[in-house]
């Protein structure tokens, strides 16, 4: 099950999101919604959401901001844009900054879900990847290794500061 997070700064559109898809069927949690943008940018770094689905517009950071600042920080969070505006170039904003796909509101499941699908693929294909690698942090033993093989294990939910064990 992947982690997904919802920033929309209109309550209603967070609302209909969370009722109207089945997440669970999707290979989707909700891990947590936000209607402030600076707060969801906090919240996307603590919580490493696998999946966000953003509004375009919203006060303080917009959506696309918040998709770049991501980006920034090196975090692999896939985007789902969504907009109450069909302009050709917010989804060719979009999609230059690596969104999965742009919906318009309100949202209906039959949109959503394909794009949902579309993003439980890249994970899969991304976290089979990954496994392989794992080794090499290990083995690699330098501050940017030891940084990854955090990343990785969070994004598993394991929580390195409990202790771990390595069995060979």
């Amino acid at each position: 099950m992947y982690k997904a997070m919802i920033v929309d700064d209109e309550p209603w559109v967070v609302k209909n999101l969370l009722d109207s898809i089945d997440w669970e069927s999707c290979g989707f949690q909700i891990v947590g919604t936000e209607t402030n943008s600076p707060r969801a940018l906090d919240m996307i770094r603590r919580l490493a959401p696998d999946l966000v689905l953003v509004d375009i517009r919203m006060p303080e950071i917009s959506g696309l901001e918040l998709m770049k600042r991501c980006s920034e920080l090196q975090l692999e969070t896939l985007f789902i844009v969504v907009s109450g505006f069909a302009e050709f170039s917010y989804a060719q904003k979009c999609m230059s900054l690596g969104g999965l796909g742009y919906c318009l509101k309100p949202v209906e499941e039959e949109e959503v879900v394909p794009l949902l699908r579309k993003a439980k693929e890249k994970l899969d294909e991304r976290y089979a990847k990954d496994v392989p690698s794992v080794m090499d942090w290990v083995v690699e033993d330098t501050p940017a290794a030891r940084e990854k093989l955090q990343q990785w294990l969070q994004g598993k939910r394991i929580d390195p500061e409990r202790g771990l064990r390595a069995v060979v």
